[in-house]
């Protein structure tokens, strides 16, 4: 009991650092964007950020963009990772990760259907020259830049990766986090059930997002 409550009280403060990057962050986006994954989850389903979610993913619709001078002058910064830019509080502390494991994470997420086999072996080929320094601190928040592709949204330059029906994302509707005026889309039931299963409404501490 006594380390489920320490473990509350540390999640407590990591929401609370992901919400005060989230407050800085808003005034720093230029265009239009919305929340999604885990923190969309967690705001459809109780109204708020998951019990022990650690970040917050923002996608940015084609054309937004984030203003870097005004980003300074917050005093937060990015850090572009794989497919994803990190926003982070320098004050921080740095995540200690496995800079082997990360790559190989996002290999399997980009070849679906590979055994573990393949995607060591794939990943092997070009980790020396892809993998990326990890530099930014813990807690962030990752912001995915969309790209339209016949009538879906992509992440980056890899088209077969879809992540959002474009109609699913063209009306975005405002909401509160905490007083934080934020946007999810109008259609983030079909979203969740497609991330997340038929069952989404329940929560699962066991499901493992791919």
């Amino acid at each position: 009991m006594v380390e489920n409550k320490s473990i509350l009280f540390i999640m407590e403060i990591i929401h609370l650092e992901l919400l005060y990057i989230l407050d800085k962050l808003i005034d720093c986006i230029e265009g239009d964007w919305f929340v999604g994954d885990g923190a969309l989850l967690g705001i459809v389903r109780n109204g708020d950020l998951i019990e022990h979610d650690d970040d917050i993913d923002l996608y940015l619709l084609p054309g937004s963009k984030i203003n870097y001078e005004k980003l300074e002058k917050v005093g937060l910064k990015s850090d572009h990772y794989y497919l994803n830019e990190k926003i982070y509080n320098p004050d921080g502390e740095i995540v200690i990760k496995d800079p082997w494991k990360e790559y190989c994470g996002i290999v399997k997420l980009m070849n679906k259907g590979l055994n573990r086999a393949d995607i060591l072996k794939l990943a092997s080929q070009s980790y020396k020259t892809q993998k990326k320094e990890i530099i930014h601190t813990y807690p962030n928040i990752d912001i995915f830049y969309l790209y339209e592709s016949d009538g879906k949204y992509t992440v980056s330059s890899w088209e077969d990766y879809v992540i959002f029906e474009k109609n699913e994302v063209e009306t975005l509707v405002k909401y509160e986090l905490y007083d934080i005026p934020i946007f999810i889309p109008s259609f983030a039931e079909n979203i969740l059930e497609r991330q997340y299963g038929i069952d989404w409404i329940i929560p699962n501490k066991d499901f493992k997002y791919y």
